[in-house]
């Protein structure tokens, strides 16, 4: 298949680009600018568009026979933080606009990431939390993908669109943003520090970054996805586990001689304490 991948170039896009490569599709990746370099290495070649968001247009991508779009692009994840201007145009106008294009390209199939952080105050009234669950987002970020996913699905349903929209939960590996959780965690270990965190009884699902990717280009492939009929799944391992079981489990991997100091600072006040998804409908690697 012939896939343009947009955000390609950011923590899961790479990871994205890097299975789409390994699995033989050709790869069209829209770079924003020349100087953005991918979050890990690409050894293969392939074909850069260099365009920014607000210049991307139908015309100018026709000549690609593009088969899927892969949409990553998004603001405001955790812990950067946007203005909300910014999160409207990157989380809601410029996913909308992609579907757009799509459309107007005949594109098979539009395949979107989506976040955890959409159910926000629902994820405490689940065991597990289908995907039809109620969002109730409770930070902008959430918010704004929580808008756009309701406008891509009524707008793949009006224009009888394929989409495939998958809720991503705690993915992490390197290459990622060096503030956020595990990087931040596995710097201090391999550096000797110490590490300090809340009492991290908050339970999750953490996602190998290579397993999220697999997740969403299997999204771009499996034939049950029918026009007009957005699929949506949660992306996770299916491992139920508190913050402070993975930290220490993560910890005992690489610290040498560094302490991890669980409660020694404060839960943020949009922390969900449980976060565990339904994988229904997710084709699990065998």
């Amino acid at each position: 298949m012939n896939i343009l991948i947009i955000g390609g170039t950011g923590f899961i896009g790479s990871y994205v680009v890097k299975e789409a490569i390994k699995r033989g599709h050709e790869v069209f990746v829209i770079k924003r600018s020349a100087d953005s370099k991918f979050a890990i290495p690409i050894k293969k070649k392939i074909k850069l568009i260099i365009s920014k968001f607000s210049e991307i247009k139908a015309s100018r991508l026709k000549e690609y026979s593009i088969d899927v779009i892969i949409n990553l692009a998004a603001a405001g994840v955790s812990p950067k933080r946007v203005s909300w201007e910014e999160l409207i145009d990157i989380n809601i106008n410029f996913p909308l606009k992609i579907a757009k294009i799509a459309n107007e390209l005949g594109v098979k199939r539009l395949v979107v990431s989506g976040t955890s952080h959409e159910y926000g105050a629902t994820a405490n009234k689940f065991n597990k939390i289908p995907p039809e669950a109620p969002l109730e987002p409770i930070n902008p970020y959430g918010s704004s993908k929580a808008a756009s996913y309701h406008i891509l699905k009524s707008y793949a349903i009006e224009n009888k669109m394929e989409l495939f929209y998958g809720r991503i939960f705690c993915a992490y590996g390197l290459g990622q943003y060096e503030n956020n959780f595990w990087p931040a965690l596995y710097n201090a270990a391999i550096n000797n520090e110490n590490f300090p965190i809340t009492d991290g009884l908050q339970v999750t699902d953490f996602l190998r970054v290579e397993d999220a990717a697999f997740y969403l280009l299997e999204g771009a492939s499996r034939n049950d996805i029918i026009k007009g009929q957005p699929l949506v799944v949660n992306i996770g391992s299916g491992v139920a586990i508190s913050l402070r079981e993975f930290a220490q489990i993560e910890w005992d991997k690489y610290s040498k001689n560094g302490k991890l100091l669980i409660g020694e600072i404060p839960y943020r006040s949009d922390v969900m304490m449980r976060c565990v998804p339904s994988l229904i409908n997710l084709k699990r690697k065998s």
